[in-house]
């Protein structure tokens, strides 16, 4: 067997497995001699067909098995002895067997591509530093007794967080349709500008998506501008922080100076939490910028299920639905197999590594969280096989922070709760 491998993409790996004659005569001999003394064959004793009247009846069937044999024999080896990394199953074009002829195999797949770690170091980048000030701590605090807001009509243009009623006509539909919502410009943006600032009796145009059942079948799953009248508006009336209030929901505070270091505490972790994200991010920006690759079909697939999984069950979605999620997605599947990559070799060049006394801080930190016994969580989690892909996690935090420890920053400083 001879085997030669080409590259035609950095992807893709082009498997050349070639047989001599005499290999292929000498394995076509030994599976007519299996199927001979297996078959029955009427006329002849169990196993005593002779070979020209199996060649005859079962020859291509023999074949096609033999081509498959000496496929899967010809990959493993290519595997082994080349280190080919694949992430999809083979695709073998079958050839023909001849038995006086060499027979030559090409076996194409995706792999894992080949690339340079062309630069990691040295980027210039840019950070905020998250400051916390009373009036952050307040807004927080603001934040959460919105949850147990009262809404109390109010004469004046629409802000952020009111409640508000509108109603508007679709095609098709002769009674005007109404919506009620707490309008969040966070969540949605483009309804909050079209909204803000309109006064009760008064039309702005909104965007519309007409559901996949609406009437007129060629508007369906669709967005549309529609004239929408504001009928009402109410504005969120916060409760007094006190401890009857504290009291009364159950919250487990013994003071309101307890509630507010709780808020302060709160904030803290949020600012650590973004700064973290905010830095992963930079960092993977420049890295994925500064060493270019491409990725096979089925890695950019894999990183966008990776992703969708996160939010949805894959298994409980139609395939268009699956198609859709995916194809909005990929970009972020993309980044998301590129950073791994790309973070992964700069572990492997610059001999990065987690020590056992660093795991096991982060699975107490972890069962500390979680109100769990270390020991036992230890003990589940390495048993599950947790510990190596916690590990891997580290790692990964490890090269970001190596990145950002060998390259400058430009930093601007913002309050938490600035918009």
């Amino acid at each position: 067997m001879d085997i030669k491998i080409e590259s035609p993409l950095s992807w893709k790996k082009s498997i050349i497995i070639t047989y001599s004659s005499g290999e292929v005569a000498e394995r076509l001999k030994q599976q007519y001699k299996k199927y001979g003394s297996q078959l029955r064959v009427p006329g002849f004793r169990p196993g005593k067909a002779p070979e020209s009247l199996i060649k005859t009846r079962f020859g291509d069937a023999i074949k096609t098995e033999l081509i498959e044999e000496l496929s899967n024999e010809g990959f493993r080896q290519a595997v082994k002895e080349h280190k080919i990394r694949a992430v999809n199953t083979p695709q073998t074009n079958p050839p023909e067997l001849e038995e006086d002829q060499d027979l030559t195999i090409t076996i194409e797949v995706e792999v894992v591509p080949e690339f340079e770690l062309l630069k990691y170091t040295g980027f210039q980048l840019e950070k905020t530093e998250y400051e916390i000030s009373e009036t952050d701590v307040q807004r927080y605090i603001d934040q959460f007794l919105g949850n147990y807001a009262d809404y109390v009509p109010v004469e004046r243009p629409i802000q952020n967080n009111d409640y508000v009623v509108i109603e508007y006509h679709l095609e098709g539909h002769e009674e005007p349709t109404e919506d009620a919502f707490v309008l969040d410009q966070n969540k949605n943006k483009e309804l909050f500008e079209s909204l803000k600032e309109a006064r009760i009796g008064e039309t702005r145009k909104i965007k519309v998506l007409y559901s996949d059942e609406y009437d007129i079948k060629e508007k369906a799953n669709t967005t549309g501008e529609v004239e929408a009248k504001v009928v009402e508006i109410k504005a969120p009336q916060l409760p007094e922080l006190n401890m009857d209030f504290l009291k009364s929901k159950n919250l487990g505070f013994e003071s309101v100076d307890e509630f507010i270091i709780t808020a302060r505490k709160g904030l803290e972790s949020l600012k650590l939490k973004r700064e973290i994200e905010e830095l992963d991010f930079a960092v993977t920006e420049q890295l994925i910028q500064s060493n270019p690759l491409e990725l096979p079909p089925t890695l950019e697939i894999a990183g966008t299920d990776q992703i969708l999984s996160r939010h949805w069950d894959l298994d409980k979605l139609s395939a268009d639905e699956l198609s859709e999620l995916q194809g909005k997605f990929k970009p972020a599947g993309i980044r998301l197999i590129k950073r791994e990559l790309i973070l992964n070799k700069l572990i492997k060049q610059e001999d990065l590594i987690v020590s056992k006394e660093e795991l096991e801080t982060r699975v107490r930190e972890i069962a500390e969280q979680r109100g769990l016994d270390f020991n036992k969580f230890y003990m589940e989690y390495r048993s599950r096989g947790y510990l190596d892909n916690l590990k891997d996690d580290l790692l990964q935090d490890k090269a970001i922070k190596f990145v950002a420890e060998n390259s400058t920053f430009n930093i601007k400083k913002q309050n938490i709760t600035q918009e």
